[in-house]
């Protein structure tokens, strides 16, 4: 079984904080544009970090508690489904 994603709170995000977590060789940042009220989650694999990796995935959600949901949601999904090792 899978370790479950720890993931930011909506607020952390809303104040322009980026976030960046993981688990093995699955990894994800999360970048906020507060101005445009828009998320940025990219997601790659391997150790590297997320600069000086190609990235696998790469969505835009709203900075809103229903774009929050929607972003936690496909990158569980993303998670669920990687084939990562």
């Amino acid at each position: 079984m899978k370790k479950k994603l720890i993931t930011p709170t909506l607020e952390y995000l809303k104040f322009g904080n980026v976030f960046s977590g993981g688990v093995e060789n699955f990894n994800f940042k999360m970048f906020p544009d507060v101005c445009e009220n828009k998320v940025k989650i990219v997601v790659w694999e391997g150790k590297n970090c997320c600069e000086k990796s190609k990235s696998l995935f790469e969505e835009t959600f709203d900075l809103s508690l229903g774009g929050f949901e929607k972003a936690i949601a496909w990158l569980d999904d993303k998670y669920a489904v990687a084939d990562i090792k």
